[in-house]
């Protein structure tokens, strides 16, 4: 455990196989990316997922092949995930106590900044070679409005086998646990199972 920026932000190691683990159990929601994935939209689009895209242009009806998704991550999906995705760059997991809809409106408002010259840009969060600068270098104010019923953003570092948990600290607004220790390392996952 980490905590950084004046405790605003605790961080936890994760292995694949934790995140795996509680995406069994439904515990996440996921951001995928599917620029140069073009096995996403179309996964996305199937009827077993619950899955939208964050972009909507109508004048663009062709967006969906490059758009980031929002998805309720279910055992399946994450098997699909780890059999073709995996290794690259594809996006984040997202704890939240929300429903999809809330999630959803708040990912489209935190999707778009302004720039330094006042234009409306696209802040691409959900890439994790991205998101881990921003939450490292926002002031609080900024991680309040980045996390708004968001509990954890679940990030991959440059191995695709380990992960990193971003929470508010005590300084946040979010809070977070007080005690330090990393929930998913204690050896108990939810259900009560305990880990081997």
């Amino acid at each position: 455990m980490a905590a950084s920026g004046g405790k605003m932000l605790k961080t936890f190691d994760m292995t694949a196989n934790d995140v795996l683990a509680l995406a069994e159990r439904e515990r996440y929601h996921a951001v995928i990316d599917a620029a140069n994935q073009p096995v996403v939209p179309p996964r996305m689009l199937a009827d077993d997922v619950e899955a939208r895209a964050l972009f909507e242009d109508r004048k663009h009806p062709d967006l969906h092949t490059a758009a980031p998704y929002l998805a309720k991550v279910d055992g399946a999906l994450a098997r699909w995930m780890r059999r073709t995705i995996w290794p690259a760059h594809w996006g984040i997991f997202i704890e939240t106590n929300v429903g999809f809809g809330e999630l959803r409106r708040h990912l489209r408002r935190i999707m778009l900044v302004e720039g330094p010259d006042g234009k409306t840009l696209y802040f691409r969060f959900y890439d994790p070679r991205v998101l881990p600068t921003f939450l490292n270098t926002a002031t609080s104010e900024q991680l309040d409005e980045f996390f708004g019923p968001v509990t954890a953003y679940i990030v991959r570092t440059a191995s695709p086998e380990a992960f990193v948990r971003y929470a508010r600290g005590e300084a946040g607004r979010a809070g977070a646990a007080s005690s330090g220790v990393n929930p998913y390392r204690k050896g108990v996952l939810s259900g009560g199972e305990r880990r081997p």
